[in-house]
């Protein structure tokens, strides 16, 4: 008599811009990096190995030999289940006097399960969890966050099913791959805005006389005019000064003639392109408020309508931008061209 499978769980984390793209069903896919790597060392005559464990290695002559061997080394099996772990918030209701709280998924809002506005003498298993993580509510606080690591199995909203394993090179991916990791520009968007509000960017200024125009920031252009004014002593009352609204569309990055501070702009399709060049010809490296917004505007000014060239580009630049966004800080940047499991899922439906 047969007996059904037991299906196996496992937990997994998501960052927050990526659960919108789960419960949609249009992210697939993930990528996680291989612990051990794969390293080129020779063993006879196999240049490539992989330590499995203390007393087992893993051999073949070439790169894509080892790829099709290591997938049934895997620590996670085809059938499989992953349960996602997100951020959570818990907030006290003050309109009830304290009395209630709501709790919630921090990606979309969404209140968490049934848990909300539930009275702390009546209080649940589940509500005492949440009540008593951090010791929040016993301590009169209006709100705790709850990170993802920390989720309980009971509160997540997300289960997948893995229907294929396949390990390659982190830059190998496809452009196929990037759109079933659910990369877009908007989700990439979403993921540097919090980096890019912070840049100091200016409003765009110019001053010119009918012969040059030359851009500055706002605290600048007052000293620009003066010196134009000297230079052009007889067309002093001819100059202009021009600009200041939020947005100059540009082919590049304008910076202020005299500071180099960073000028509002946006990219014309020419710009784009150029952008692009640049950013795929340079490591990422730490990317702080300034390159945040640069990239953003990339993303923000790419159109549906551009060349499928363009349009791949971007999807393999964002994929290397969310990537860096969780390796980088592990020391497993996007450069390194690290070995990873990729795994393919389907939601499953509660």
């Amino acid at each position: 008599m047969s007996t059904a499978t037991e299906i196996i769980e496992h937990p997994i984390l998501f960052k927050g811009v990526s659960i919108p793209p789960l419960l949609d069903g249009r992210k697939t896919q993930t990528r996680r990096m291989i612990n051990p790597q794969p390293v080129k060392a020779r063993i006879g005559s196999m240049p490539w190995s992989w330590q499995r464990n203390k007393n087992s290695s893993i051999l073949a002559h070439t790169e894509e030999l080892l790829a099709s061997r290591l997938p049934r080394w895997c620590p996670y099996k085809v059938g499989d289940h992953f349960w996602v772990r997100e951020k959570m918030e818990c907030v006290r209701e003050m309109s009830t006097g304290g009395k209630y709280f709501d709790a919630y998924y921090c990606a979309d809002d969404a209140y968490l399960i049934d848990v909300v506005c539930r009275d702390a003498t009546e209080a649940s298993d589940q509500d005492e969890w949440l009540m008593n993580y951090g010791n929040w509510w016993n301590k009169g606080l209006p709100e705790k966050t709850i990170p993802s690591i920390h989720m309980p199995r009971w509160a997540s909203r997300i289960t997948l099913e893995i229907t294929e394993i396949r390990v390659q090179r982190v830059q190998d991916i496809s452009e196929e791959d990037a759109i079933a990791e659910g990369v877009t520009p908007d989700l990439i968007e979403q993921l540097l805005d919090p980096l890019a509000r912070r840049a100091d960017v200016r409003p765009y200024h110019w001053v010119h006389n009918g012969n040059e125009a030359m851009g500055y920031c706002d605290r600048c252009i007052g000293k620009a005019v003066r010196q134009a004014r000297k230079r052009y002593p007889k067309e002093r009352h001819n100059i202009e000064i021009d600009g200041g609204w939020s947005t100059q569309v540009e082919d590049g990055v304008p910076c202020c003639e005299t500071c180099a501070k960073l000028l509002d702009y946006a990219l014309t399709e020419w710009g784009v392109k150029t952008e692009l060049d640049h950013f795929e010809s340079y490591p990422l490296g730490k990317i702080g408020p300034r390159k945040a917004y640069e990239l953003s505007r990339i993303f923000e000014d790419v159109s549906e309508n551009d060349l499928a060239e363009t349009l791949s580009r971007i999807r393999r630049l964002g994929m290397r931008i969310l990537w860096d966004s969780i390796n980088a800080k592990r020391g497993h940047p996007w450069e390194n061209n690290d070995w990873v499991w990729v795994y393919t899922f389907k939601r499953i439906e509660k």
